[in-house]
């Protein structure tokens, strides 16, 4: 059985054991710019379909069975960061945490370490965190053989595109350097287009998130 749940606000969340009391609950909360296929990856994930139309900055919530788990996804978020109780009790309830950018759109990938991390980061010191590169199915061919990357790393966002400018591309060397960096459990391509980097990706976190504290009945993973 799969359940779609949506929500908005900023009241929180309210746990639900959509299967069973006996199965571990997950809740992953996503993170990241708009526009960068966050919502995407989890309507994909969870419904096997991703709609035309999705409203970005708009929380939505969902839940799914993986690997034996019931896995609550929580794309954008539905509190006041600037409410730093509230914040910190929210993420009490938050067992992986996912920072997502667009492989095509670099500025997307320096924000995740300029502004997600920096603002997330005193809130979840003993939460698994992934970084991760969606639309990876947007990536040329002709990018991926040829091992181009970005002469200085990290560069500042230019006026051309990624389709203009192969070196725009954020490069698994560059995501793996920032995951590295970061100190994230591990770094993830994935896309829409394929259920099996999807499947890896909620396997992987379903596993961190289960090590710290294997005997508790919730995990918890946000998305944004």
């Amino acid at each position: 059985a799969v359940v779609l749940r949506q929500s908005s606000g900023s009241s929180g969340i309210n746990a639900e054991y959509l299967y069973s009391s006996s199965v571990m609950v997950c809740r992953c909360q996503i993170v990241g710019d708009p526009g960068v296929g966050k919502r995407s990856l989890a309507h994909q994930f969870v419904l096997g379909q991703c709609p035309a139309n999705l409203q970005s900055n708009t929380f939505e919530s969902f839940s799914k069975l993986h690997d034996g788990t019931q896995i609550d996804l929580l794309v954008d978020l539905p509190i006041d960061l600037n409410n730093t109780v509230l914040t910190e009790e929210y993420f009490k309830n938050v067992d992986a945490l996912l920072f997502c950018f667009s492989i095509e759109d670099l500025s997307s990938f320096e924000r995740c370490q300029a502004h997600w991390f920096p603002l997330l980061r005193p809130y979840i010191y003993d939460i698994p965190t992934f970084l991760v590169g969606c639309k990876s199915d947007l990536l040329p061919q002709t990018f991926l053989l040829s091992g181009l990357t970005s002469p200085t790393g990290v560069q500042s966002p230019s006026s051309k595109t990624a389709s203009e400018d192969p070196t725009l591309y954020v490069t698994r060397e560059l995501g793996e350097n920032l995951s590295r960096q970061l100190a994230c459990t591990s770094y993830h391509e994935v896309t829409t287009e394929s259920s099996i980097s999807l499947d890896r990706l909620f396997s992987a976190v379903v596993s961190a998130a289960s090590k710290p504290n294997p005997s508790e009945q919730s995990c918890v993973c946000t998305v944004q």
